[in-house]
């Protein structure tokens, strides 16, 4: 635990695991501090889906315009349906419970944030991670794409998504891009823009 960072990972370098927690948050802006208005997550067993986990969060402050109108999430909504930060956190700590977490760019973005949201609230995490995101930055040989992000892949991948930039959709897509990230390491399969790995 570092500073005003109450979430310590562990990184996992390779895909090579079937049961774990892929999960996307929705922020008030890009830097460490800023507030978690949405959690989403899809819990994996085996290769197959057990759970979902999905919560807006009031942090008693407008929605900002900006963030509106990128994930079309307004303060009226929050209002209405979001839970007590704290509260979210433990019943997302829960959700979690032992299994290794994954996420695109969650090492940088997703955990500092919660961790410091974690730390105003006197909580605590502890998981094991892999972030999507880093493992293709790392293996340009395999993964060759004009972009990395999630937007554009589940776009060139074929990846069926009912909505961008809400954590309940891209924690599903992120699942379904580990998948194949899984498949094609595995197999060694270079994968270019608009091929279809099932």
């Amino acid at each position: 635990m570092n500073g005003q960072n109450s979430f310590d990972i562990t990184e996992i370098d390779e895909p090579c695991f079937d049961s774990y927690v892929s999960f996307d948050i929705e922020t008030t802006g890009l830097r460490r501090n800023s507030q978690i208005l949405e959690i989403g997550a899809v819990k994996v067993e085996n290769g197959s889906e057990v759970g979902y986990f999905s919560e807006l969060i009031n942090n008693l402050n407008p929605v900002p315009a900006e963030i509106t109108a990128l994930t079309g999430i307004t303060t009226e909504e929050i209002e209405k349906y979001g839970g007590d930060l704290k509260e979210t956190l433990e019943k997302f700590r829960d959700f979690i419970g032992d299994k290794i977490l994954i996420g695109h760019n969650i090492v940088s973005f997703d955990c500092p944030i919660i961790g410091y949201n974690a730390y105003r609230t006197s909580l605590y995490f502890n998981s094991s991670v892999f972030d999507t995101l880093k493992y293709l930055r790392q293996h340009k040989d395999l993964f060759k794409f004009s972009s990395r992000s999630l937007c554009h892949l589940t776009d060139v991948l074929g990846i069926e998504t009912k909505v961008h930039h809400r954590a309940q959709a891209d924690a599903e897509a992120t699942e379904k891009l580990y998948e194949k990230i899984k498949t094609c390491s595995k197999n060694g399969i270079i994968l270019n823009e608009y091929d279809r790995i099932n």
